[in-house]
């Protein structure tokens, strides 16, 4: 990988994750007037975010769900229009988009859900929960990547007409008329500020303290909110121009 003079190393780092969130934005992009519901706010999800606005599709309405405030900060900065992170998901949802929540307990379902949902987490909850949330003949787009096996109701896929699309990596997509290789389109878009990369290279390391790098990177991870939102790492990297 090639990377360009008038792109600077901190943005050359975040090239490879930022063609998989372009890769899968453009394998279903949102059309005007359609309503985004991206789950998961690491580098994946907010890459996502950062790829729709950079498409210039007018009139698109984005709702982040993370896991931590500074998730849920930088979602917004990037150009999401709501975020939700805790309590009851269902209720918060259905509050934003304006609907009603269907059934009780354990089985219910937004009357009137997302147009599509980016999943970004690829867990059995996620995917449950994002059969549920999406309008009738809506998309889920499946970026993350979970090895465990579990258990989905696929009820509410013949039950609306549902369409499912997984992703993985990038591609030579067509664009504006122009077919471009995702890496290659989305060196060009940072190049010229149409795609935004602010605030996610998060920390650098030298490759001495590489201990300290992997628990930093591992850090939302935790169970420990506070030691989370004081690593507030998104992407980390090693930066072999300073020593420890």
């Amino acid at each position: 990988l090639t990377i360009p003079d008038n792109i600077t190393d901190e943005n050359g780092v975040l090239l490879e994750p930022l063609a998989c969130s372009m890769h899968a934005v453009l394998r279903r992009p949102p059309n005007s007037g359609e309503k985004v519901l991206v789950l998961g706010g690491g580098i994946i999800g907010l890459g996502v975010v950062a790829a729709i606005r950079s498409l210039n599709i007018k009139d698109i309405n984005i709702t982040v769900s993370a896991r931590h405030p500074y998730q849920c900060e930088r979602a917004m900065a990037l150009g999401a229009d709501a975020v939700v992170s805790q309590g009851d998901l269902y209720e918060s949802l259905a509050s934003i988009l304006d609907t009603h929540v269907l059934g009780k307990r354990d089985n219910r379902i937004l009357h009137e859900g997302f147009h599509i949902i980016y999943d970004c987490v690829g867990s059995q909850s996620t995917l449950n929960n994002s059969l549920r949330w999406l309008r009738p003949r809506g998309w889920v787009v499946l970026i993350g990547m979970n090895m465990i096996p579990g258990e989905i109701d696929f009820t509410p896929i013949w039950q609306r007409e549902l369409n499912i699309v997984g992703m993985h990596g990038y591609a030579i997509e067509k664009w504006d008329g122009e077919a471009m290789h995702t890496i290659e389109r989305c060196k060009q878009w940072i190049s010229s500020g149409r795609l935004s990369t602010d605030g996610l290279l998060t920390h650098c390391f030298p490759l001495e303290r590489y201990q300290e790098a992997i628990k930093t990177s591992t850090s939302h991870h935790t169970t420990n909110s506070d030691k989370a939102e004081i690593d507030k790492a998104v992407k980390v990297a090693f930066d072999f121009r300073i020593n420890s």
